[in-house]
C-alpha cells in the first residue's frame, strides 16, 4: 500500500483530471493523516524499520506536498487565460472529516473512557453515530460530512469491540495453562489490572506516550515473574523492556484463565 502510494499518488495530483481531482485529494489527506499518526508512534512502523523508515515515510510526504503545489500553481498561471472546469472538493470534504474524526478519537476517546467508563462512551458514541447519519439522510447538502464522521465513529467502536477476544487468545497462547493476570497502562504511565472484558481494549489499554512511552499497552503476568507486553502490530504478547518483567500488583493476582473470567460491565 505504502509503495503505491509512494510512487502513484505524485502522479495523480500533477496528472489526474480536475473532473477526478476532488478524489484524489481525497485520497490525499487521508494517506497524509494515516502516515502522520505512524510518525507519532513510540516504535518502529513495520518491525525494523526504526529512524530509516520514518525519513521515507516523512519524505514521501513532502513529495506529495510538492506536488500538490505544483499543480495549484499550475492550474493558477492557466486559469488567468482559459476558463478551467470546477473542481469537486465533496471527496475531499469527506476525507479530511474522517482524519480529523480519527484523530480526535484518538486523542480523547481514551482520557473521557476512564472518566466517564468504556461502555458509557460507546452509547454514546452509537447514539451520536445514529443521529448524524439519520440527519446526513434528511440533509443532502452536509451529506459528505455527515455520513463520513458517522461512518468512521461506527468503524472505531467495531475495531474496539474487536480486540478483547484477540488480547485473550494471545494471553492464553502465552499461559499455556498458567496462572496469570494481565496489566494494563492506566494512562498516567502506570499500570493497573484489568478489571472488565473493556479493558482489553484501545479504549483502555493504551500506554502512555506524551510526551514519551512511559509504559505499555499491557503487561502478561505469571507468578514467577512475567512482563510480556502486548503489541497491538503484531496481536500478540512478547518480550518487553528491561525492567519490566520484575512489574508486580498486590490486586493482580494470577489466576487460570483471567481474561475468560473477566465482567463484561
Amino acid at each position: 500500500m505504502f509503495q503505491l502510494l509512494f510512487l502513484g499518488l505524485p502522479l495523480f495530483l500533477l496528472l489526474a483530471p480536475r473532473k477526478i481531482y476532488g478524489w484524489v485529494l481525497g485520497v490525499f489527506v487521508l494517506a497524509v493523516g494515516w502516515l502522520s499518526w505512524e510518525l507519532g508512534r513510540p516504535m518502529s512502523m513495520d518491525n525494523d524499520w526504526g529512524r530509516w523508515g520514518q525519513m521515507i515515510v516523512m519524505g514521501a510526504m513532502l513529495l506529495w506536498l510538492a506536488a500538490y503545489g505544483l499543480r495549484a500553481l499550475i492550474d493558477l498561471i492557466v486559469s488567468r487565460k482559459f476558463r478551467l472546469d470546477l473542481i469537486d472538493y465533496r471527496p475531499f470534504r469527506a476525507g479530511l472529516a474522517i482524519v480529523l474524526t480519527g484523530w480526535s478519537g484518538w486523542q480523547f476517546a481514551s482520557p473521557i473512557a476512564r472518566w466517564v467508563g468504556g461502555w458509557t462512551l460507546l452509547i454514546i458514541g452509537a447514539a451520536v453515530s445514529l443521529f448524524l447519519l439519520t440527519l446526513a439522510w434528511r440533509s443532502v447538502r452536509g451529506r459528505w460530512v455527515l455520513i463520513p464522521v458517522g461512518a468512521t465513529i461506527i468503524v472505531g467502536m467495531v475495531n474496539i469491540l474487536s480486540w478483547p477476544p484477540a488480547v485473550a487468545r494471545a494471553a492464553e497462547a502465552r499461559a499455556v495453562g498458567q496462572p496469570y493476570c494481565i496489566m494494563i497502562g492506566d494512562g498516567d504511565g502506570d499500570y493497573r489490572p484489568a478489571r472488565t472484558v473493556l479493558d482489553l481494549s484501545p479504549l483502555l489499554m493504551r500506554a502512555t506516550e506524551s510526551p514519551h512511552l512511559r509504559n505499555q499497552h499491557a503487561l502478561l503476568i505469571f507468578r514467577g515473574g512475567g512482563g510480556l507486553h502486548f503489541s497491538y502490530r503484531r496481536e500478540r504478547f512478547e518480550q518487553g523492556y528491561e525492567g519490566d518483567e520484575y512489574v508486580d500488583h498486590p490486586l493482580c493476582t494470577p489466576r487460570p484463565f483471567f481474561a475468560a473470567q473477566l465482567p463484561l460491565w
